[in-house]
């Protein structure tokens, strides 16, 4: 059985299930994972094994490698899905604050096999969340097959990836699915865009993205990084692309399918 076969029989499978189940589903559990980096014996599939004791003493709690300056931890949902509902359980008895700056994003291909194919971002976790569970709605719809969490901001070595479990709710797409992603073009700003966002919060594309998102006027962004970071948003279509090596442009794309 070749690997489209596989991936049918795989959806079809998760359509009857969700069929015929009234609750909710968890789509991540004991789905393949993998991850940047493991601190110890705890591997990726410890965040999403069903099991949501807090203590990382319990074995079933996931951390990256103190050396690991680019942490991400990712699961493999086996078929296409719209996410509606993020569940993650934070670790409870030691250093909940590590919880933050954290993107949620899903991918169509395996990003560690294809790095070309698009982020399409469900939400991003900006402030140091402290407490057991947060619960996140995706800004906008997106779906996706692959699951990765990415801390994209630590401040210290021991700031850690981690918690104890993560948990995807959502269902199979369709005809009428939407998804969204922002397409970068590098070296171009929209002239006369002038909403501009800056602040210790915006310090990547990912919380520009973010901002952008909350706006349902917003069509994309300019970004700069240098001497600081400026998120320039863009609310009028009728703007002019012009380069500028110094901006990236990022576009709103949705990809609703008729």
């Amino acid at each position: 059985m070749d690997t489209g076969c596989r991936v049918l029989v795989s959806a079809l499978v998760w359509a009857l299930f969700l069929c015929f189940t009234r609750t909710e589903t968890n789509l991540a559990l004991n789905r393949p994972t993998s991850v940047s980096s493991s601190y110890s014996n705890n591997g990726g599939s410890t965040g999403n094994d069903g099991n949501s004791n807090g203590h990382f003493g319990s074995g079933s709690c996931f951390a990256s490698q103190d050396a690991d300056s680019d942490p991400w931890w990712q699961v493999d949902l086996q078929a296409n899905f719209i996410v509606k509902k993020i569940e993650i359980t934070n670790r409870q008895e030691c250093c909940p604050e590590r919880l933050h700056s954290i993107s949620l994003e899903l991918f169509d291909e395996d990003p560690s096999v294809e790095p070309s194919t698009p982020a399409k971002l469900c939400y991003f976790i900006s402030d140091i969340v402290t407490w057991s569970t947060l619960t996140i709605r995706c800004t906008r719809p997106v779906t996706g097959r692959y699951l990765r969490l990415t801390k994209t901001s630590q401040l210290n070595l021991h700031d850690l990836l981690q918690f104890c479990e993560v948990k995807v709710y959502g269902g199979l797409t369709d005809a009428n699915s939407l998804c969204a992603s922002f397409v970068q073009t590098q070296g171009s700003r929209y002239d006369g865009a002038s909403n501009i966002i800056q602040g210790p919060e915006i310090n990547s594309s990912i919380a520009c993205a973010v901002t952008c998102e909350r706006l349902e006027t917003c069509i994309g962004f300019n970004i700069r990084y240098n001497p600081e970071v400026a998120c320039v948003l863009v609310q009028n279509p009728d703007l002019t692309l012009v380069q500028d090596a110094a901006w990236d442009f990022y576009l709103y794309k949705s990809c609703a399918s008729p």
